[in-house]
């Protein structure tokens, strides 16, 4: 049953007790009597009692009957009635009247047909309807009666204790108003698995029979009919596979999870689940079969192995060795406890049997089929050896059952002994051999040895795998997070079992790592395939803090390869100071292929080109070395505030200062996020409160720039947020002027076949007298990619987690089709940290200078007004990413796609020196088409990339171009667009002017860097 509706298997009792609630309110005070192992159904509860009736109910028991075949009556307690009153309650019935209480003569215990008609307890059978009797079901001990039995406890303890008597046959049969007593002296149907001797157990049983009848005598016993109702009995084992595997009207009336019931449980993906079975809270490996009514619950089945029809195993495992598990077997395996054995270690037994065995019958019982003292010569077992004197030779009390070092030897040793017993002989090739073999029965198993505090650990270790598997099986199969709890609902437990632990997400990361790992498996565990599942699996079940622990999985992957990289060091070849001018940058297509985790698990390509805002490259970045008074160093940042125009500073003169820069939204977060990565790379990661080192920046200053302190000026002729590439363009335009000063020559970078790349930027060097200088000297240490890949960790560390495209974009000259592949180390860790990091390369567009022209006259630039972080956007698309949301993948696919495909159109322009108007202009239509594509795509995958300001500028420039699109990610930010033939920037400008949606829009003059 899943009660909770979260896939959790909830019992038998815990669904009577919901069922029975309603019965609270009319029952006088007493306790209420209900085996485990019973269901009801009924259509009305009781009516209101009158005070006489209730009264009555106070001295007595009442009992809850229910119409019943006289099969099924030969095995449960019948009631005796006046006829006439029990047909007038079944009419009364067919009415809707409630239920009335009836006073009952006797009550018998599984009598036979003949009993039964004897008594005048069968009802019907006159041709319109079948034979049908009262049967028992729950009941209720009044208060006085109650009390009659705690003063029989206090008095006559000496001959209840250690006793066994039936709460059912001993309370419910001394009552009513002809009672049969011949029941006390009768014993042999009773095998009671405490007794340890035959005559000393039926003595003991018939003097606390006769105790507990004598409390009772004279009391009433009170029936309340409830017809129209079923009960249903799950205390043997062919009737519990029957109720819960065919019986569809009983899972029906449950709160079950559909049928076949499948609740909590990890199988293969090639594995039929019969429809008539049940699987809970177990694990099934590949190749393996189920036949139909069979039940698996808290099991572990490995690959290959066969279970056939009408088979019930619990806590089982069974190795893929053993083949297959014969029709109609019974397994249930127990840990035992380790003080009843010589040997302190772990022990087992499997006790293993047929579902139909008959278990406590001194002259009947069975195992496997086969009569017990048969089996004992089948197993060359001397009949002393399984019975002590006296004991009852029955199934319960056999020692059949041999005891194993493992759950999984025990249950291979108990289908070996049942393989002997039904073909007579062993089979010796698939078991270990024991040189000494203990032997158990069921009742030392379950009254002395089984150890209940073992086992529940063992049931939370084996259901802890099965969210394991199941998660594991989620991710692997790709599975969309919104639909995990329809596929697997139990997963849902973890998250309520984090909640209710009160953990912080730093512990619920830790804790899912720890789940998520692998056995013997160290290069999964320390990859970052591995953290981003961890981060994957929080946000998809929702737990706690699952935005922060995603978040910091993925920052760890990007930046802890930094960690072991090199600071770099003094190697002056000349002492200059340095202007880095880099230009703004055009996405055109693919964006969001580029931002982790995407492009990390993912090939991701993206079309940009560098562009000039206003004739000049906008972002700046200036270092410079300082000679200070103080002995102690520091760093002096300095920007432009983009509001007042105004210089504004920050002096940073310790390392703890220089890790406080997680808020974006802090002055200053970037540049020290930069200068943290490149002079301490191993503390990055380490948020400034838990830092208590003592690593002396003055002499991180001196060693790396031969100067104690630094000046970092910044400035930014672009307004934040403007969606052209702003934050990840200056930090590498710092990166660049540092290691620039650090080696003393100029910077040229490689690309991954060891080719010079083409830097976009400006750079001007100047001495202390801040004239410009010549330097010969050059340096390709830092490659293209690690600079990139840099910018990837600086935007981590300030947490707004960007992609590569604008770095990329801005640095390298020309208009290029840039790809990434995911790094070979980030599904199994290795030996080079950053190989877990994307590798890039790049097709640059050959561009005549009609094409130039052409292109660039066709181009329209327009600044919305309105701007935004990009951390609001990214988090939202990563989010989306991480959680497999149904289409994402496809999407971002397509936008690399389109990436390609306008690649090639201007590849095709570019290469022609002279443009006839037909071609040129049908290849800007073309390019504005694909502008329109991919901003459908792009709008599938964030819908509010588009703000009514930004639509407002689509139409106010549609009917001049052939498409536009928001730059960058969206929602403010500047709009591109490809004009159509005849339309010039003075149009545009008049068209935004007059877009009074937009009242802060303006046109600006770029040029793109093609």
């Amino acid at each position: 049953m899943d009660a909770s509706g979260t896939g959790t298997p909830s019992t038998v009792l815990e669904a009577q007790l919901v069922q029975l609630t309603p019965l609270l309110e009319t029952l006088p005070a007493g306790v209420f009597v209900s085996c485990a192992d019973v269901s009801l159904e009924y259509e009305r509860g009781l009516g209101r009692l009158d005070e006489e009736t209730r009264k009555e109910m106070e001295r007595g028991i009442t009992a809850l009957a229910h119409p019943s075949s006289v099969t099924i009556g030969e095995q449960h307690g019948v009631f005796a009635c006046d006829a006439t009153e029990v047909a007038k309650a079944a009419r009364a019935s067919r009415t809707g009247e409630t239920p009335r209480a009836l006073a009952c003569r006797r009550c018998l215990q599984k009598p036979s047909a003949a009993q039964m008609r004897e008594t005048g307890c069968v009802m019907g059978g006159n041709g319109e309807e079948e034979e049908w009797v009262l049967t028992d079901s729950c009941f209720h001990i009044g208060v006085d009666a109650v009390a009659a039995l705690i003063e029989l406890d206090a008095t006559r303890r000496n001959v209840l204790a250690g006793c066994e008597i039936c709460a059912y046959g001993d309370f419910m049969q001394p009552l009513g108003s002809d009672p049969d007593t011949s029941y006390l002296d009768r014993v042999d149907h009773i095998a009671s698995v405490t007794s340890a001797s035959l005559n000393e157990g039926e003595d003991r049983l018939r003097m606390a029979r006769r105790a507990v009848a004598e409390a009772l005598r004279g009391r009433p016993l009170i029936v309340i009919p409830l017809i129209p109702s079923r009960f249903i009995h799950l205390g043997t084992i062919p009737e519990f596979l029957y109720h819960t595997t065919r019986d569809k009207e009983f899972l029906r009336s449950l709160p079950a999870p559909g049928i076949p019931v499948n609740i909590a449980s990890s199988m293969s993906a090639q594995f039929l689940q019969p429809e008539d079975s049940v699987v809970m809270w177990s694990v099934i490996g590949d190749g393996c079969s189920l036949g139909s009514g069979s039940c698996l619950v808290n099991c572990d089945i490995e690959e290959g192995v066969s279970i056939a029809e009408n088979c019930a195993l619990y806590d089982v495992e069974l190795a893929g060795q053993i083949g297959a598990v014969t029709p109609g077997t019974f397994m249930y395996t127990l840990p035992l406890s380790c003080d009843d054995f010589s040997d302190t270690t772990e022990k087992f037994v499997t006790i293993i049997m047929n579902v139909d065995d008959v278990v406590k019958s001194r002259t009947s019982s069975t195992i496997c089929g086969v009569p017990v003292e048969e089996a004992a010569r089948r197993l060359d077992l001397d009949t002393s050896s399984v019975w002590r004197a006296n004991e009852a030779h029955t199934t319960t009390l056999a020692r059949f059952f041999t005891v194993s070092d493992t759950a999984r030897e025990s249950a291979i040793e108990a289908l070996r002994m049942a393989k002997r017993l039904k073909c007579g002989r062993y089979d010796e090739t698939k078991v270990a051999k024991h040189d000494v073999v203990r032997k158990v029965s069921i009742s030392e198993v379950l009254r002395k040895f089984s150890d209940s505090s073992t086992l529940i650990i063992r049931q939370g270790k084996h259901r802890r795998r099965v969210l394991v598997e199941s998660i594991s099986r989620l991710v692997q199969d790709g599975i969309p997070a919104s639909e995990w709890r329809t596929r697997a609902p139990h997963v849902a437990t973890l998250s309520r079992e984090f909640e209710d632990a009160l953990l912080s997400a730093q512990q619920i990361k830790h804790a899912l790592k720890s789940m998520l790992r692998r056995e013997e498996d160290d290069c999964y565990n320390d990859s970052a395939e591995h953290l981003l599942t961890v981060g994957r699996v929080a946000l998809s079940l929702c737990v706690p803090g699952a935005d922060t622990i995603a978040r910091d999985c993925l920052r760890d992957v990007i930046v802890q390869p930094f960690s072991s990289s090199v600071v770099p060091k003094l190697a002056l070849q000349k002492r200059f100071n340095i202007r880095v001018s880099y230009p703004a940058r055009f996405n055109l297509a693919g964006g969001w292929t580029d931002t982790p985790p995407y492009s990390l698990e993912r090939e991701g390509a993206v079309l940009h080109v560098p562009a000039l805002i206003d004739g000049k490259r906008p972002i700046t970045a200036t270092v410079t070395r300082l000679t200070p008074n103080s002995a102690e160093g520091f760093f002096d940042f300095v920007m432009k505030d983009e509001v007042t125009s105004e210089e504004r500073r920050l002096r940073v003169a310790s390392v703890h200062d220089l890790l406080n820069h997680y808020d974006p939204t802090q002055a200053f977060a970037l540049h020290k996020a930069v200068v943290a990565l490149l002079l301490i790379p191993d503390l990055v990661d380490k948020p400034c409160a838990e830092y208590d080192g003592d690593a002396s920046l003055t002499q991180l200053l001196i060693d790396c720039f031969g100067a104690s302190s630094l000046e970092v000026r910044t400035e930014v002729n672009l307004p934040k947020g403007s969606g052209l590439g702003t934050s990840s363009i200056l930090a590498l335009a710092m990166l660049h002027a540092m290691i620039e000063c650090a080696h003393g020559a100029k910077w040229k970078p490689l690309d991954e076949s060891g080719r010079p790349i083409a830097l976009a930027a400006r750079v001007e060097r100047f001495d202390e007298n801040k004239l410009p200088c010549e330097v010969a000297g050059e340096f390709s240490s830092m490659d293209m990619r690690l600079s990139i890949n840099s910018v990837l960790a600086v935007e981590q560390l300030i947490t707004t987690g960007g992609g590569w495209q604008d770095q990329v974009g801005g640095a390298i000259d020309g208009l290029r089709l840039s790809r990434s592949t995911p790094g070979n180390g980030w599904r199994r860790a290795t030996d080079a940290p950053m190989n877990v990091l994307p590798v890039y390369s790049y097709d640059t567009a050959p561009m005549s200078i009609a094409a130039k022209l052409l292109i660039n006259s066709r181009f329209a630039c327009v600044f919305t007004g309105t701007c935004r972080l990009a951390k609001t956007v990214c988090d939202s698309v990563v989010t989306t990413w991480q959680k497999r949301e149904p289409g994402v993948e496809g999407a971002l696919q397509r936008c690399a796609a389109l990436a390609s495909t306008m690649f090639e159109t201007f590849r095709e322009l570019g290469e022609r020196e002279d443009i006839d108007d037909g071609f040129g202009d049908a290849a800007i239509e073309r390019l504005g088409n694909l502008l329109e594509e991919h901003k459908l795509v792009q709008q599938s995958l964030w819908s509010s990339i588009e703000s009514p300001t930004i639509r407002a500028i689509y139409s106010a420039i549609e009917p001049l171009s052939h498409g536009s699109f928001i730059c960058g990610a969206g929602s403010g930010g500047h709009v591109i667009a490809f004009l159509k033939s005849g339309v010039d920037r003075e149009t545009v400008v008049r068209a935004v002017s007059r877009c009074t949606d937009a009242p802060e829009a303006r046109v600006v003059e770029a040029t793109m860097l093609l």
